[in-house]
């Protein structure tokens, strides 16, 4: 690959060890970490030759809202098996299967309210947020630092040595 780089329809020349073009990915761009970290619309990918799908809804009859579900996990009959719960989030309907209904028992948690998709989706957003940096000054003494907070997330920040002089 040094002596014959792939070259792209863009020119962008690829030798060896680095990554390969998005371009001869296998995977659809908006089900990658990618479309999370640079959101992409339909067009856009597609001019760029990458792929984009379309994914189904499944939509399935819901049987209880989450204001019908108990608030608390001893008050949970194994009926919940058979029923499919509408999501607080998409409304989409989702089930409690055997193992995770033991599980919750087991460490004491309340039925989930929002189903796996958006669950998983919440804590990707987190990790997402937390791999950024943004420059922000302290407010006690002026100091440029950088921390994964806006200004809208932490109205008021100090840097570390401002941290430890104002709680230690």
């Amino acid at each position: 690959m040094m002596d014959t780089p792939f070259t792209d329809k863009y020119g962008c020349v690829y030798k060896y060890g680095e990554f390969f073009p998005m371009s001869l990915s296998p995977h659809f761009y908006n089900d990658t970490f990618a479309h999370m970290f640079s959101p992409l619309g339909k067009e856009i990918v597609e001019k760029m030759g990458l792929n984009w799908t379309e994914f189904p809804e499944y939509q399935y009859k819901t049987t209880l809202t989450i204001k019908d579900l108990p608030d608390y996990i001893k008050n949970v009959k194994d009926s919940i098996l058979a029923e499919v719960i509408e999501c607080s989030t998409c409304s989409r309907g989702y089930f409690i299967n055997k193992q995770e209904l033991s599980f919750l028992r087991k460490h004491n948690f309340p039925l989930p309210r929002s189903c796996p998709f958006c669950r998983i989706e919440d804590k990707i957003k987190i990790w997402v947020k937390q791999l950024r940096l943004i420059k922000r000054e302290c407010d006690s003494c002026g100091k440029e630092f950088r921390t994964h907070y806006t200004k809208k997330e932490a109205q008021k920040i100090y840097c570390i040595k401002c941290y430890q002089q104002e709680y230690y």
